[in-house]
């Protein structure tokens, strides 16, 4: 049914059901230790993804219908909470659909039915008499290298990895190494912010090796001229750090102060907005600090600014590093350019050694006694190493785990 260039569909429609069909069989053979790796290609000439992750997978699946977009968004969203189960919620949610539309019960009967079994199913999971549980001893290494090496192992085929599991044990231990380093002798739980991953191609899965510190990408800084800087330290000789997650690009909103004279000429917000952070800078530059951190853009006349004072800066950490460096560093992640900058608002690195791996520019960021390690995952080709690098992540915890 249609009006005015709307289109209706019953969810028993013939095109409902194709794509539910089309998703159900796509999630079943790629399910499991011996799903097939799925190669996908949107486009003639187009990228080629090659994977049996299903983050990966689901990503670059086309969305034309609500119906894919529904399922896909909904086992995404399931996918990035848990880093696993994408392909059996996606196997689960169109075999439940399925079976709906097949039966001659009323919608509403199938909805509430849905309902209560998912509730028991959930309620029996946590009683000890569930079988699907399995208790692992923290104390135990022999356990955690057996869960690691079966998560790795179930990924062998798209990751490229060895028939002889030599590339599982080795990328197993590395893991365990990276998970125990993280874990403080007086603490009682374990966040990821302690494992960082970097993924280098074009070497082979055995040169994969875990470092204290972070690395952090760093392209600016050249491959081929020896990196030379000199640090200003403390009498401690350590390097002060400030790290930033506020942009210092000049597009910050936080100063609602800065106002425009008319009759002024060729002057913009954006260059007022400059002048306010370079005030923040001169802040940073009297305290002594060494190395200015940020997880978003820092202006070039800022970065220029803060060079000419022998100030070393580095932009666009994102996400995946930023978190990494706070709990390094041990200061504080200032979020806010108005914040009142005390001696606490700083952290402090050991020392910033320049590291040049696949024609690759890499700053590593080192401190002593650090618990936060960089796992450096490598493969020769770009596809498998992203489904290596996916399958890495998800062996570690993605919320903190209680180690007693």
């Amino acid at each position: 049914m249609s009006f005015k260039g709307l289109n209706m569909q019953t969810i028993d429609s013939c095109e409902v059901i194709t794509v539910l069909e089309t998703l159900n069989k796509l999630a079943k053979s790629s399910y499991g230790p011996n799903g097939k790796v799925q190669v996908v290609q949107m486009a003639a000439e187009g990228h080629m993804t090659v994977t049996a992750q299903s983050g990966r997978l689901f990503g670059c699946l086309p969305r034309e219908h609500p119906v894919s977009t529904l399922i896909l968004a909904a086992v995404e969203a399931h996918a990035k909470l848990y880093d696993d189960f994408g392909l059996y919620a996606c196997l689960l949610s169109t075999e439940l659909t399925l079976d709906m539309i097949g039966t001659t019960l009323g919608r509403k009967l199938c909805s509430a039915a849905t309902e209560k079994l998912a509730q028991l199913c959930l309620d029996h999971a946590t009683t000890a008499e569930c079988g699907c549980r399995q208790r692992v001893d923290m104390a135990g290494l022999p356990q955690l290298l057996a869960v690691l090496e079966t998560v790795i192992g179930s990924k062998r085929r798209s990751c490229c990895l060895s028939d002889d599991d030599v590339d599982v044990k080795h990328l197993a231990v590395l893991v365990l190494r990276g998970f125990l380093h993280g874990i403080p002798a007086d603490a009682t739980c374990v966040s990821r912010a302690s494992l960082l991953f970097c993924a280098v191609a074009g070497k082979a899965v055995a040169e994969s090796h875990l470092v204290a510190g972070v690395l952090v990408e760093a392209p600016e800084v050249r491959v081929d001229v020896p990196f030379r800087c000199r640090w200003r330290r403390d009498g401690a000789g350590r390097i002060k750090v400030a790290v930033f997650s506020a942009s210092l690009a000049g597009d910050s909103d936080q100063f609602h102060s800065v106002q425009l004279d008319e009759s002024a000429q060729e002057v913009s917000k954006e260059r007022l907005v400059i002048q306010q952070v370079l005030k923040v800078m001169d802040v940073l530059i009297e305290a002594e600090v060494g190395v200015v951190l940020c997880q978003k853009v820092i202006h070039s006349q800022v970065k220029s600014y803060l060079q000419e004072r022998g100030v070393f800066a580095l932009e666009r950490l994102s996400i995946r590093y930023i978190h990494g460096v706070h709990r390094l560093t041990g200061g504080t992640l200032l979020s806010s350019l108005h914040a009142e900058l005390t001696a606490g608002c700083y952290g402090y690195v050991d020392d910033v050694v320049h590291v040049v791996m696949s024609g690759r520019s890499f700053l590593r960021l080192v401190a002593r006694n650090t618990r936060v390690h960089t796992l450096v995952i490598c493969s020769w080709q770009e596809e498998p190493l992203d489904d290596l690098k996916v399958t890495t992540r998800g062996t570690a915890p993605p919320r903190p785990v209680r180690t007693r």
